[in-house]
């Protein structure tokens, strides 16, 4: 392999764990995030005033935000084999 493309080579790796690096510290603020709501959701449940409306907002959003850490798992799964391929 010629010097150039070998350089050519290294210098897409650096690039996409650059990317994979970005993603994944995306993916952890997004979690913090996820987990933030999740709090101010559960908060609504454990008011005093709660209606039926509001425990079914927190009702809804504990499923979906279930749902949402089983796939940002995935996603983190996801990155570090691609972060394994391009090392």
């Amino acid at each position: 392999m010629s010097e150039c493309a070998k350089t050519d080579k290294e210098q897409t790796y650096i690039s996409i764990n650059r990317s994979l690096n970005n993603l994944r510290s995306a993916l952890i603020r997004f979690e913090e995030l996820l987990d933030e709501y999740t709090l101010n959701a559960n908060s609504l449940t454990s008011a005093e005033d709660c209606d039926k409306e509001q425990e079914g907002v927190a009702s809804t959003w504990t499923f979906a935000s279930s749902k949402i850490e089983e796939n940002t798992k995935r996603l983190h799964e996801l990155i570090d084999r691609l972060d394994n391929i391009f090392r």
